[in-house]
């Protein structure tokens, strides 16, 4: 009876889900940015970081990446700001630090072919998603070094449950092209 119940559960679940749809405009609204998933716990910001040089046609593996920040910096933790330097050091990749963005920030940056490398947390514990799309329904498109590509509704962007825990969009970094 339980395996019944369950199985209709899953069934109803899998047809309420199916039904929804997103209407996106990804040839316009979404910078071509390959994916990049991280290779270990805690490397979502070097994952992010090889995204962002990659879509620059610059070349670093996340080995690369961490090897040179233990070396610049030492083995504490990242920062933005650090990632900010990284990327001019490594790549003379110019990035402007600033808080939360709202919608129209991010669709002139996107427009703009600015990606925006997204900080939740704080200094001592943070996780770090990539933003490179939008649509003209609220939506946009982030990479997720842990989960892959998804698309959030804006305001879901403040407040994300980061592999089990709960993180606050505390910063971003945009991309200068």
């Amino acid at each position: 009876m339980y395996k019944t119940i369950q199985i209709a559960f899953l069934a109803l679940t899998l047809v309420l889900v199916s039904g929804c749809k997103i209407d996106t405009q990804p040839e316009t609204n979404v910078l071509r940015i390959s994916f990049v998933s991280a290779k270990h716990d805690h490397w979502d910001w070097a994952a992010a970081t090889k995204m962002i040089f990659k879509y620059n046609n610059i070349y670093y593996s996340q080995n690369d990446i961490i090897d040179y920040h233990e070396y610049r910096y030492g083995y504490g933790d990242v920062s933005i700001d650090k990632i900010s330097w990284l990327l001019w050091n490594l790549g003379s990749i110019d990035s402007l630090l600033t808080g939360t963005l709202s919608f129209h920030e991010i669709r002139s940056n996107i427009d703009s072919g600015n990606p925006i490398l997204l900080h939740y947390g704080n200094s001592y514990d943070g996780r770090y998603m990539l933003l490179h799309g939008y649509d003209d329904n609220g939506y946009v498109y982030l990479h997720d070094p842990y989960y892959g590509t998804r698309i959030v509704y804006y305001n879901d962007l403040f407040y994300r449950e980061l592999r089990g825990l709960g993180y606050y969009w505390v910063s971003s970094l945009i991309i200068l092209g």
